[in-house]
């Protein structure tokens, strides 16, 4: 009889360990509502679990409560736990926010060989994992969207988040081997303005976010990434 209630006491103390153990992912992992599950429930799932009983829809929206699209011993476990008193509260199964709206910074783009853009995804989900594939080898795209033109062609990069999906157009040119301006020299009054614009040889080209813009005399000559020539005094 003694070696009887020993055994009880060593397998209650396994299980409370077993329990104690799972305390705190469980935590980390759901949010909590209350419960009146008993072991009942528990024999129901070790059943299921193990072929027993066989598995519904009815079930496995009762009882899988990791949300994994199965009854283990897992939930079994954490309705043990409950049952026997050590929590009173159940995990509830997190619902996945559902994306109504993905936006590119752009849709349609022209590169020159070697030069790089950030494609920007803005999702309506916030923490929503922004994932960027391209559909060629001549352009290559990162994780966080940077695109590179690798060679000459075009290539589609479809972008997801949250099922959603939009897709770029990319167009890779020849890189410039020369570049010229629509002015090689102007006059302008105080305060006016002009706009200066790139000349690149045929069949080439080069994005203007990869262009620098330098003035000699910023006291007299201010430009700006939009190619536009304010003159500040003087001539």
């Amino acid at each position: 009889m003694k070696k009887a209630v020993s055994i009880i006491i060593a397998c209650y103390l396994l299980c409370a360990s077993i329990f104690s153990a799972n305390a705190l992912s469980e935590n980390e992992i759901y949010q909590k509502q209350t419960s009146d599950l008993t072991i009942q429930d528990a024999t129901i799932t070790q059943k299921i679990s193990t072929g027993l009983i066989a598995i519904t829809d009815e079930l496995l929206k009762k009882y899988d409560y990791n949300s994994d699209g199965v009854i283990s011993i897992l939930d079994t476990t954490i309705i043990q736990k409950y049952a026997a008193g050590i929590k009173r509260e159940i995990p509830t199964k997190s619902t996945k926010p559902t994306a109504t709206k993905l936006e590119l910074n752009t849709y349609d783009i022209i590169l020159g060989i070697g030069e790089k853009f950030k494609l920007s995804a803005k999702c309506d989900v916030g923490n929503a994992k922004i994932e960027f594939e391209s559909s060629s080898e001549c352009v290559s795209v990162s994780n966080d969207g940077i695109i590179t033109a690798n060679s000459k062609g075009t290539a589609v990069i479809t972008v997801k988040a949250n099922g959603l999906s939009k897709q770029c157009n990319v167009s890779v040119w020849n890189a410039p081997t020369k570049v010229n301006l629509n002015y090689s020299s102007m006059t302008i009054g105080s305060e006016e303005q002009a706009t200066l614009k790139e000349v690149t040889d045929y069949g080439t080209y080069a994005h203007s976010d990869n262009l620098k813009w330098t003035s000699d005399n910023q006291n007299v000559i201010t430009i700006t990434k939009t190619m536009i020539m304010l003159l500040l005094q003087g001539r």
